[in-house]
């Protein structure tokens, strides 16, 4: 069952600035979640969602997508983040930043990594 995003401000941007955000195992803001995607999964999420190439994608377009969207698949961490309206593409972000077997991101139609 999706929810709604009615998280804090914090939970979509973090404490870190765009310089700091590193945690690609964990990520605990979703624009910590954006930052860390990968190579491929930039590219994926980019031409399957936006129609442009991985290498022009502003994460802040990512951002404000999920905003639009407004869903997540669950309440408790990891949180997943849906980028588009068909949950094809999420993101994670935790609580905190202690290790875990996980990645940032899920594609329910092809795994990227």
């Amino acid at each position: 069952m999706p929810y709604g995003l009615s998280f804090s401000t914090e939970f979509f941007l973090g404490r870190e600035s765009l310089d700091e955000l590193s945690s690609p195992n964990h990520p605990t803001s979703v624009m910590q979640a954006i930052m860390n995607l990968s190579q491929v999964a930039r590219e994926e999420v980019a031409e399957a969602v936006f129609g442009v190439d991985g290498e022009t994608l502003d994460p802040w377009l990512i951002l404000e997508q999920v905003r639009q969207t407004d869903t997540c698949s669950n309440l408790d961490s990891p949180v997943e983040v849906w980028i588009d309206r068909d949950g094809f593409y999420t993101l994670f972000v935790y609580d905190s930043a202690s290790p875990a077997e996980s990645t940032n991101h899920s594609f329910n139609e092809a795994t990227t990594e």
